[in-house]
């Protein structure tokens, strides 16, 4: 089990496959077994709280109380009541651990393995899904200018528009132009190693009125300043970061037929929620 972890650890998560239950000697049905087990398990301890809570409270309220005999009964009750208030919580707490502590060591050799194997699987799982994402995120932020125009036109394409490429000299700020049910919408790709600034978005606006462009996107894996966000304000211009790009990325992912139809769905919803919350603003 733990060269599973180490090998998810030290290969590239991009060729290293996703962990599966039997690399740690379990399977799916004993996963899931162990789920709905756990789920009802956590539903008897949610139901054990609120008694374990009044019982704490009415024993320690009870035991200041008897060590106050000699003082006043107003004083006993309110010191009982806040000792009780304060008690309850830990007793409750301190039930449940040993509780939980009695039901581990009570377990069986063989549950106990189960158990830890199914914990180390999920763990793999987790760090061979953030590894994905880290490598994803690695990809995009390393390619140069023109290769991020080329990988977003390919993105932009199984999305389901028709993109088409300005020449690297005489672009007039658009890198990428795009057309779906008549509609025109002009791209400006920023590879740049800090946020994008304010200029890259006024020539992309003035490009936009210039060739009458229904929408425009500024693509940028490095962010934007505040002044970007501020200038665009009420304007069809739309933010693409890279967390907007992985998101895209990762939900063309799917079958063959229904692929686009995913992609343009995403890219839309992404469009129109900015630009329909920056018109309510």
């Amino acid at each position: 089990m733990r060269d599973v972890l180490d090998q998810i650890r030290r290969r590239d998560p991009m060729t290293f496959g996703e962990p599966k239950p039997e690399h740690f000697g379990i399977t799916a049905e004993q996963i899931e077994t162990h789920r709905q087990r756990a789920e009802k398990q956590s539903k008897k301890e949610k139901a054990c709280v609120f008694p374990l809570m009044m019982l704490g409270f009415f024993a320690v309220a009870v035991l200041v109380g008897n060590s106050m005999a000699t003082e006043p009964m107003v004083s006993r009750l309110v010191t009982s009541f806040f000792a009780g208030l304060v008690g309850g919580p830990f007793c409750c707490f301190l039930g449940l651990t040993v509780l939980n502590a009695y039901k581990y060591v009570s377990k069986d050799k063989t549950t106990r393995f189960t158990e830890d194997a199914i914990a180390k699987y999920h763990q793999a799982v987790r760090e061979w899904k953030e590894a994905q994402e880290r490598a994803r995120r690695q990809f995009w932020k390393n390619l140069s200018g023109r290769q991020f125009e080329a990988e977003l036109a390919k993105l932009l394409l199984v999305c389901g528009y028709d993109v088409e490429r300005t020449p690297m000299s005489g672009d007039a700020g658009v890198d990428l132009w795009l057309t779906q049910n008549g509609e025109k919408t002009a791209v400006q790709c920023k590879r740049l190693k800090k946020p994008v600034g304010v200029a890259a978005a006024r020539d992309l606006f003035g490009t936009m009125l210039h060739h009458r462009a229904d929408r425009g996107i500024l693509a940028s894996v490095s962010g934007f300043t505040s002044g970007v966000r501020k200038f665009i304000g009420g304007k069809p211009i739309t933010l693409l970061g890279l967390n907007d790009i992985l998101h895209l990325a990762t939900t063309r992912k799917g079958t063959k037929s229904d692929e686009n139809e995913m992609g343009m769905d995403s890219l839309h919803g992404c469009l129109d929620s900015r630009l329909d919350s920056r018109s309510r603003s």
